[in-house]
């Protein structure tokens, strides 16, 4: 299925966000007039978008909202989701900093143990929240991960 969905990196210090989009469709930026923002289209995990980030960063918070088309397959949809969220940790490691902030999209399903594991390892503090405006029965929730171990 189709992926898309938006990769923040703040540097609060220079106040520099790095914005990717995994969709190649405009999302702002450069020419809507933000200031401070670099808008990076492409896959997250390509070495030149991955360069990038390494480049504008490091990072003090990283959140991602990337997400795929569902297919309708509750266990594929919850497997490619969880797949996702790793591989954002994982480049949350490369571009951010030490003590930073990752928020990464989770699905309670197949997949989410061996997320919420990594994230315990991974991180000083780890937590998983569902917002209390997402629907009850909704799958979808968030980790958020302070200061990698």
């Amino acid at each position: 299925g189709r992926v898309g969905g938006v990769l923040v990196g703040v540097d609060l210090l220079d106040f520099n966000a790095g914005v990717y989009a995994r969709e190649l469709q405009s999302v702002g930026g450069e020419d809507a007039g933000y200031q401070y923002v670099n808008i990076l289209k492409g896959d997250f995990l390509s070495p030149s978008i991955l360069s990038a980030l390494v480049s504008l960063g490091p990072y003090d918070i990283l959140t991602c909202d990337v997400g795929q088309n569902r297919t309708g397959d509750k266990s594929l949809d919850s497997v490619v989701q969880n797949e996702l969220a790793m591989d954002a940790m994982r480049v949350g490691r490369e571009v951010m900093n030490d003590d930073g902030v990752w928020v990464g999209k989770y699905s309670r399903g197949e997949g989410w143990r061996e997320v919420n594991e990594e994230g315990k390892k991974t991180f000083r503090v780890w937590k998983n929240v569902k917002p209390t405006a997402s629907r009850g029965e909704s799958r979808e929730g968030y980790f958020i991960g302070e200061g990698f171990i």
